[in-house]
């Protein structure tokens, strides 16, 4: 993949998930809407989380970069899963988020990045190893 792959997830995964919550508000569900938002927060969270830690750790400068630096990503790359079971339990506490919306909004970016990759194989073929 490209160097702009990563950016335009991003975009594509804010433009899918506004036309999620065009659809809930089409069909008057706000349930659906709250946990396709919370459910997106959370994805979009996690793997922004995930691109910094990569980035600290496996670049070219990443001997360079401060131990301290390193260490906080991966201490808040573990907090965020107690954060995520927070956020969870208070949500399913209150019951007012559906939580297949929840579902969907969860696998929302990953779902971007898969048919998004899967299209770029289906275009330029495996045999050029994903460059144009």
């Amino acid at each position: 993949m490209d160097s702009g792959f990563i950016k335009r997830v991003y975009r594509t995964s804010i433009a899918v998930w506004l036309f999620a919550l065009l659809w809930c508000a089409v069909l008057a569900n706000g349930p659906a809407a709250a946990g396709i938002t919370i459910g997106f927060g959370i994805s979009l969270g996690s793997f922004m989380i995930l691109e910094r830690l990569v980035k600290a750790i496996f670049t070219p400068d990443a001997a360079e970069e401060s131990r301290r630096a390193i260490k906080r990503l991966l201490a808040i790359a573990a907090l965020k899963y107690a954060v995520i079971a927070a956020i969870l339990w208070g949500v399913f506490k209150l019951g007012w988020v559906s939580p297949v919306g929840l579902a969907i909004g969860i696998g929302l970016p990953q779902a971007v990045i898969f048919l998004k990759a899967l299209g770029k194989t289906l275009t330029v073929g495996p045999e050029s190893g994903g460059r144009q």
